[in-house]
């Protein structure tokens, strides 16, 4: 497929009101864009920024990739490396390439256009679409999904009032035509970074300031984390069902710049402004600054059968240990940050009066080592099979309870070992049942305290 970017229409609180869907005016006679349209849709740099014609491809929601992989959903947007201003008026070419369904056009940026209630969709038809951008305007993105198998293809050529973006783009952008973009494209607000994993969505001037890093390594570096948490998570390819979605990962900068930190959501990655840096030098995306973005891309693996309530804040790093592994940065976070500390802490705490889910001093920190202890004992492979067992069995698990008893149960058919003494000590809250459903089992109890485990 020749574009895929991500969009996704998951709704938080502040997103609840009604999209604005438009109609594009449309003309399918013999009209077509002159080659000063062709000359303004393309700018200064038109050997640089992204086509004026792009042929984008139909595929599923990402809501149907989040069902199958059994993780968060994320985005579905396409990118155009298109910009349009606020009311003005914009002319998109259409033509279908196969199948009967078209995409629409989409105007803002989830997170970064906050001063809009909700991204606003038009309607295309095939042939040349007059349309009236919003009084919000913003970056120009294309959804194209279907619930029915995706079969279809159209071609948009844009054409006066989509101002181009600098837009840099893995193994094609050299490093000197990103900086003639910066520097030539300055009616734009914002710029893209296209990975093959990522779209990372900053501010121009800020770009401007990290300009003389490498952007081809920091791609590099993007794509590394998804892949390693995905390699974590099974997602290996080796069916149809563990093989990695077709979208892109959105990461963008916030706005307002002065509230929240990272948050990942159903709609995308955000960052706020003043840490910018992290993102955009590729030093501190494979460094111990990259932390918060491996903890974000986490929360979009995280399997629902087996993070029980208490668990959202807990789990997500494991993927975010498994950046950190690739990244070669040691120590641990477990010791760079003395979390081991919140675990001795616990254990010195009476058997009988522990409890899991209870009140925890340092909860999220504690949790976290009973998780990484398996890992210690047991490796990736333990979570690989894990992640893949879980999509292939697809439990249908409401409760807390359910959801700790079939971790417990994978735990210990995964390892191999009868792990009833481990979860005891922890101070797993489940009833006796659970625990002679792992004696039928028959399995060997470890012949080390799983507890005692430190790296």
């Amino acid at each position: 497929m020749k574009k895929i970017y991500p969009l996704s229409l998951l709704s938080f609180a502040f997103l609840l009101s009604v999209m604005a869907c438009k109609k594009a005016t449309t003309e399918t006679d013999s009209q077509t864009f002159s080659l000063k349209n062709k000359a303004m849709a393309s700018g200064p740099v038109s050997g640089m920024v992204a086509p004026v014609t792009q042929t984008y491809t139909e595929n599923v929601g990402s809501q149907a990739v989040a069902n199958r992989l059994i993780q968060s959903n994320h985005n579905e947007m396409l990118s155009t490396g298109y910009y349009v201003a606020a009311n003005d008026s914009i002319y998109v070419t259409v033509a279908q390439v196969s199948g009967t369904r078209l995409p629409q056009l989409v105007l803002g940026t989830p997170f970064r256009d906050n001063i809009r209630p909700v991204r606003t969709y038009y309607t295309l038809q095939v042939g040349l679409n007059k349309i009236k951008a919003d009084q919000y305007g913003g970056m120009a993105w294309v959804k194209y999904v279907s619930s029915a198998t995706p079969a279809a293809s159209a071609s948009l050529s844009f054409g006066k009032g989509f101002k181009p973006v600098p837009y840099f783009k893995k193994n094609v952008t050299s490093h000197a035509d990103w900086l003639t973009m910066l520097d030539s494209l300055s009616n734009v607000p914002d710029v893209i970074i296209e990975t093959d994993r990522a779209l990372v969505v900053a501010r121009r001037d800020d770009a401007i300031t990290y300009k003389t890093d490498d952007q081809q390594l920091l791609s590099t570096k993007i794509d590394q984390i998804v892949d390693a948490e995905d390699a974590f998570s099974g997602i290996d390819g080796s069916t149809t069902l563990h093989t990695k979605g077709p979208y892109k990962y959105l990461i963008t900068v916030k706005d307002p710049a002065n509230s929240g930190d990272y948050m990942a959501a159903g709609i995308g990655i955000f960052y706020i402004r003043s840490l910018t840096y992290r993102i955009l030098q590729n030093a501190n995306v494979g460094g111990v600054l990259g932390w918060g973005l491996w903890h974000e891309i986490g929360h979009i693996h995280q399997q629902g059968p087996w993070t029980w309530t208490g668990l959202t804040e807990v789990t997500v790093n494991l993927y975010a240990m498994a950046a950190e592994r690739y990244f070669a940065v040691t120590p641990s976070r477990m010791n760079r940050d003395g979390k081991w500390t919140s675990v001795d802490n616990y254990f010195a705490i009476p058997q009988a009066s522990r409890n899991f889910n209870g009140t925890i001093s340092n909860a999220n920190d504690t949790r976290l080592g009973m998780f990484y202890q398996l890992w210690l004992a047991y490796g990736d492979s333990f979570y690989i099979t894990l992640h893949k067992q879980t999509r292939t069995e697809n439990p249908s698990l409401t409760t807390d309870a359910a959801k700790m008893r079939y971790f417990m149960l994978k735990a210990c058919s995964i390892s191999g070992k009868d792990l009833s003494d481990f979860f005891k000590k922890w101070g797993l809250p489940v009833t006796q049942s659970v625990y002679d459903e792992i004696t039928a089992l028959g399995l060997p109890a470890p012949t080390t305290d799983l507890t005692t485990l430190r790296d």
